[in-house]
């Protein structure tokens, strides 16, 4: 992965989360404003989630998922969101040096 972006999410974001949680991260797609991933779990689950800062905020939207059990997907969704908002003043920042560059 070539971006700060990217960079923080897999180093920072990803290892914060409990070891039941390892996954491979790719980027479906890229944007100045806008990243999807596409995490992928040991047992092959995937979950997508962008993160879209096109309004001026850190916004995560969870896309799709093939995790069919609630109680998984919903502490997925959760400690995912928190790992995420702990590092969004410096995710905020990678966004909005993006935009100014573009």
């Amino acid at each position: 992965m070539t971006n700060s972006i990217d960079d923080l999410i897999q180093r920072k974001v990803l290892t914060n989360l409990d070891v039941n949680y390892r996954a491979t991260l790719s980027v479906n797609s890229s944007e100045i404003s806008k990243v999807q991933y596409l995490l992928t779990f040991i047992d092959g689950k995937q979950l997508t989630f962008d993160l879209d800062y096109s309004k001026g905020s850190l916004q995560i939207l969870f896309v799709s998922t093939d995790i069919i059990h609630m109680d998984i997907l919903g502490s997925t969704i959760l400690n995912l969101t928190k790992a995420i908002r702990h590092y969004e003043d410096e995710l905020s920042s990678y966004f909005e040096i993006r935009m100014k560059s573009a």
